[in-house]
């Protein structure tokens, strides 16, 4: 009969530290919206459309500031992930990146398509990507 108890109580605990963890990741969730949101209001805005190269990253006096949305395209040969660009930028410092797979190259971004434009739009309104 402890046995039973035992395990029940256990199963009970169980469910309390997995509805505790989810209620952690809604809340770590839900403060990382605010703080895109109050970034939006005081850090100047930036869209980058393919403009991390090689050259670019490698420098070591680049240091980015403001509200950074980077858009690269999976086959895109020049364009590269901003993502090395974090540790160096300037505190306070919101970096996004949107990964398009749209198959024209580094020519994803020579024409305004929906892929890039719309993410962008709702990035400059102070939303996500």
């Amino acid at each position: 009969m402890l046995r039973g108890a035992a395990a029940s109580l256990h199963a009970a605990l169980a469910s309390v530290e997995n509805d505790a963890a989810e209620l952690r990741r809604a809340l770590r969730k839900s403060r990382r919206r605010e703080q895109l949101r109050a970034a939006a209001l005081v850090l100047p805005l930036f869209v980058f459309l393919a403009a991390c190269s090689e050259e670019l990253l490698a420098r070591q006096d680049v240091r980015v500031r403001g509200r950074i949305l980077s858009v690269v395209e999976a086959s895109d040969e020049v364009g590269r992930s901003c993502e090395p660009l974090r540790r160096s930028a300037a505190p306070g410092t919101v970096i996004e990146e949107l990964r398009l797979a749209t198959g024209a190259r580094h020519g994803a971004f020579f024409q305004p398509r929906s892929a890039w434009l719309d993410p962008v739009a709702r990035w400059a309104a102070g939303g996500t990507p």
